[in-house]
């Protein structure tokens, strides 16, 4: 009888989470020269996410993350530029089959995109893990002439979401996430909102660009902290809850947000 109710609760749990409708992704870059795989694990436990977009893996770390989530996590995928670049590789940790992974080409930055498709609770959607150009920072320099650079870069950035945003299926429901390397205020987050794309973090905080992602140290002991990682969502979503932490053993910190499906696309799969 004990066995019969552990099962019967078990099930009514999952049968419960499917019908809330509700997921969570994460973007975290992880700096290809981070080799704490204790503070990986750790911030990635954490953060108990359904989807885990990530950035500038390397070698070491894939192996280790293959072997540490196989339990967690049943798709487990890395791609990158034929090994062009150092930081240029793209990982996905998925609670759900992947129906297809495209790797996107960089046609005016360096990296590209990595694209995956999944279905949740029988609908399907798209993950764009993204991770524009870096700026060349300087340590060497203030505050005032690093956001200058970071300013610069924008114009190629501006190019690299246009060309991504031109190959992705519009007709699913999507979430683009990953290092943008951009402010909020800039040429292509703009773009994005322009598009029809939702900043999720800005919906869920009453200052949403104090909701630093990254942190950069300069000269004198200072920092330069920024939210230059995002994740968007177009209007098939709605964002419900958002967290951050810190605690990664990288130059970003591993942002999380909980969205749920519209009516209009439960009541649209439900049709089909």
């Amino acid at each position: 009888m004990k066995r019969f109710l552990i099962i019967l609760l078990f099930f009514t749990a999952a049968w419960l989470h499917g019908q809330a409708g509700s997921f969570t992704v994460s973007t975290y870059n992880l700096n290809y020269g981070n080799f704490n795989q204790k503070l990986i694990k750790t911030a990635i436990e954490g953060a108990g996410s359904d989807i885990v977009a990530l950035q500038e893996t390397n070698k070491d770390v894939e192996g280790f993350l293959g072997k540490t989530f196989t339990k967690q996590y049943q798709s487990v995928s890395f791609t990158g530029n034929r090994g062009k670049h150092p930081g240029e590789r793209f990982g996905f940790l998925s609670k759900y089959a992947f129906e297809s992974l495209n790797f996107i080409k960089p046609k005016d930055g360096i990296f590209g995109s990595y694209v995956a498709i999944t279905a949740i609770n029988g609908i399907k959607l798209q993950i764009v893990n993204v991770h524009l150009q870096p700026t060349r920072l300087s340590k060497e320099k203030g505050l005032t002439e690093n956001l200058a650079l970071l300013a610069e870069a924008d114009e190629t950035h501006l190019k690299e979401i246009k060309n991504i945003l031109d190959i992705i299926d519009k007709k699913l429901p999507t979430i683009v996430l990953g290092d943008f390397n951009s402010m909020s205020f800039f040429k292509t987050c703009n773009y994005m909102k322009e598009n029809g794309y939702i900043d999720c973090v800005a919906g869920l905080s009453e200052n949403p660009d104090m909701m630093h992602t990254w942190s950069w140290k300069l000269k004198n002991g200072y920092e330069l902290p920024a939210r230059i990682d995002f994740i968007f969502c177009n209007d098939a979503f709605v964002p419900k809850n958002m967290k951050i932490d810190k605690e990664t053993g990288s130059d970003h910190f591993l942002m999380t947000v909980e969205l749920e499906f519209k009516k209009s696309e439960k009541q649209g799969n439900e049709k089909k």
